[in-house]
């Protein structure tokens, strides 16, 4: 599979999970999927390639909100799927 210089990820579902900074992203690309989750201070990060599955834990130093969430989602995101295309 030859690298891609840039991934769509123009079909983003933000779903409202509960109180406090809970959100849930999803995102097709590559016939993978990737998935974020925030809760507070904690996100856990997990991409999915047919069996192959990558989960890891961050933490943010403040809150962020709804559009920096957004957007730091979009920037692991990319970064996860060009590294897996490699």
């Amino acid at each position: 599979m030859k690298k891609s210089s840039s991934v769509s990820v123009r079909q983003l579902v933000w779903v409202e999970g509960g109180p406090d900074l809970e959100y849930d992203f999803k995102a097709a690309a590559l016939n993978g999927s990737y998935h974020i989750e925030l809760y507070g201070e904690d996100a856990l990060l997990e991409w999915r390639y047919g069996n192959y599955c990558r989960r890891f834990k961050d933490t943010y130093k403040k809150r962020h909100t709804v559009e920096e969430c957004k957007q730091l989602a979009q920037d692991e995101f990319e970064r996860i799927v060009l590294d897996a295309i490699e």
